[in-house]
């Protein structure tokens, strides 16, 4: 199943915010923003949102794939803060594939985002690199712990051996 754009835009018919698609080639995310004010605030807390479950789904890749891993790299991948802002860091990495725009019931007009988002097998070293980057960069991450999170990165494989 290649992420061609005749597949994009068959996908973008499905439920795909319902039930997550799956494919050989990557892992498919589902980000959700909160209410905001206009559709494009709420495109950017939804693809923040993806970001935020691509650096867990890493973390959590390291942490299966790792005999030893850094005490410290698990509270990191496991404080809210730190996640959103080494999610910042995939910005480039993680592409939106479709959005569903709803309104919410309220006293002024709200709107809610979900995005569906991928990340290509190919790219998964390229995501780890980044976020070791990010969370080094932020002071978050020792050199020594940085270099670990992109070592890993190196060998890592999605669930499933995909």
């Amino acid at each position: 199943m290649g992420g061609g754009a005749e597949r994009g835009a068959e996908l973008c018919k499905t439920a795909w915010h319902e039930v997550i698609p799956t494919s050989l080639d990557g892992q498919y995310f589902v980000g959700r923003s909160r209410p905001t004010p206009n559709d494009q605030a709420a495109f950017q807390d939804a693809m923040l949102d993806a970001r935020r479950q691509v650096v867990q789904y890493i973390g959590s890749m390291v942490r299966e794939t790792r005999t030893q891993h850094s005490q410290n790299l698990d509270a990191v991948l496991t404080d809210d803060a730190t996640v959103s802002t080494a999610a910042q860091g995939l910005v480039q990495l993680v592409k939106d594939r479709c959005q569903k725009s709803e309104p919410v019931d309220g006293p002024t007009v709200r709107y809610k985002v979900q995005a569906l988002t991928f990340l290509p097998n190919a790219e998964i070293g390229k995501a780890a690199a980044a976020l070791a980057k990010s969370l080094e960069q932020a002071g978050k991450l020792s050199s020594a712990d940085a270099n670990a999170l992109r070592d890993s990165g190196d060998h890592l494989k999605p669930a499933g051996g995909r």
